[in-house]
């Protein structure tokens, strides 16, 4: 079975189109819809489970889901360990099965440019994915890989992810656009999701942006995961772990002679360790084309070989993590001397690759930023003010005499009087 595929709209009930696709249905009511085996309504997504799945969990994926993507945190797609059932999902194809309604794709303005965005999940905080440098929110859907990627953040999240300006479902721009004018669609794509702060992980290309945005927000990122990514991409002074400037052009120039066609996409597949079959590559190829086009591509590398976002690192307050594998073709070097370069920045190194975060061991990535985040923000959504202050305190002169003369409760007492005596004020300022 091709996991996982969607009914071709023409295929699908005509009653499909009257019904709130928000809202997920019984298995039943997409088998109706979808003539062939193993094809599901195009709102829906068929997620295998277990060959032989246990009583208990088979009664439980028999019930439809009911929150706008399919997913709550007070019963979520996976256990408290997020990929518990990670190898059952792996290799069943038959048995108990879990209709996921498609998230709405939604737009954000962002000056004048429209940005495709996705929520996902209802969890206690926000976690804003910034994607890398390309991305397409609908297509992501059709990776069996990345749709349980996703799924296991909006677990324990509410996830809100977005394809960049002149990517996927976003709108074209002209010209290259700055990391300053990118870096704001995070904002924009947050106000446009209602979200007041959240955790916010940035994702190779998207790393810097995500740092940028936290130096610049601070007050709306609760905390800060870089995964897989540089504050630079080409080599400079001081920063020897990237390739010459010219040679990074070039491999753009080059790879936009061949996009969308197989070969590109079989060494991406190669690259990233999945089988590279006929329909795979067929598949590449076209979420390829589909992403950008290959001048914007161009365009994109030029974009990129401008970024260099060391100067705001040590301007960075919020809890950071680092994620970087050790294997991942970005060197390892220079994200563990980025995470050096932010104050109190934690440096987690995953063994093995690839880069992509949701091939490989997909497990550790979610497990890793779960672990990181959730304690943070489950703590921060509790008020209280974190500014620069002045504060104040005072010393009754004698009160260690006074207090043995009149005993401890007494003393006590006579502290929520305010007994006469000679006050000694100390002013300390601090943060």
């Amino acid at each position: 079975m091709t996991w996982p595929r969607v009914e071709n709209p023409g295929q699908c009930d005509p009653g499909d189109d009257e019904r709130d696709h928000r809202h997920s249905r019984h298995a039943g009511d997409c088998q109706k819809s979808a003539p062939r085996a193993g094809l599901v309504c195009r709102h829906c997504l068929l997620l295998p489970f277990r060959k032989d799945p246990s009583p208990a969990l088979a009664e439980r994926y028999k019930k439809p889901v009911h929150s706008s993507t399919g997913i709550h945190h007070s019963d979520p797609l996976f256990p408290k360990d997020s990929f518990a059932s990670a190898t059952a999902l792996r290799s069943g194809t038959q048995g108990s099965t879990l209709l996921v309604v498609v998230p709405d794709v939604r737009y954000a303005r962002s000056g004048d440019v429209s940005i495709a965005y996705q929520v996902v999940g209802d969890g206690p905080f926000d976690l804003v994915w910034t994607p890398g440098a390309l991305s397409h929110l609908d297509l992501a859907w059709e990776d069996e890989a990345k749709a349980r990627f996703y799924l296991a953040l909006a677990s324990f999240s509410r996830l809100i992810t977005f394809d960049k300006r002149g990517t996927g479902l976003s709108d074209r721009v002209a010209g290259i656009p700055d990391l300053e004018t990118r870096m704001d669609d995070i904002r924009a794509v947050m106000d446009a999701a209602g979200s007041e702060s959240a955790a916010v992980c940035g994702v190779s290309e998207g790393g810097p942006m995500a740092l940028l945005f936290a130096a610049t927000y601070p007050e709306r990122v609760r905390a800060l995961v870089n995964y897989g990514s540089l504050p630079r991409f080409v080599r400079g002074p001081n920063f020897p772990w990237a390739e010459p400037k010219h040679e990074y052009l070039a491999e753009y120039e080059a790879e936009a002679e061949q996009w969308g066609n197989e070969e590109s996409a079989r060494e991406f597949l190669e690259s990233q360790g999945l089988e590279a079959t006929p329909e795979a590559i067929q598949a590449r190829a076209r979420q390829d084309r589909l992403k950008i086009s290959p001048g914007a591509f161009v365009q994109l590398g030029r974009m990129n070989a401008e970024i260099d976002v060391r100067p705001i690192l040590s301007t960075i307050r919020m809890p950071t993590l680092v994620l970087h594998r050790r294997e991942d073709p970005i060197p390892i070097e220079g994200a563990r001397w980025m995470a050096e370069q932010i104050p109190g920045a934690r440096f987690v190194e995953l063994p093995g690759g690839p880069h992509m975060p949701y091939y490989g061991d997909s497990e550790s990535v979610v497990a890793a930023i779960r672990e990181f985040v959730e304690p943070i923000c489950l703590e921060s959504a509790r008020p209280y003010d974190s500014v620069l202050a002045t504060v104040l305190f005072t010393d009754l002169v004698g009160s260690t005499a006074r207090a043995v003369e009149l005993g401890d409760r007494r003393w006590r007492a006579a502290e929520l009087k305010g007994v006469p005596g000679e006050w000694q004020l100390y002013s300390v300022a601090g943060a």
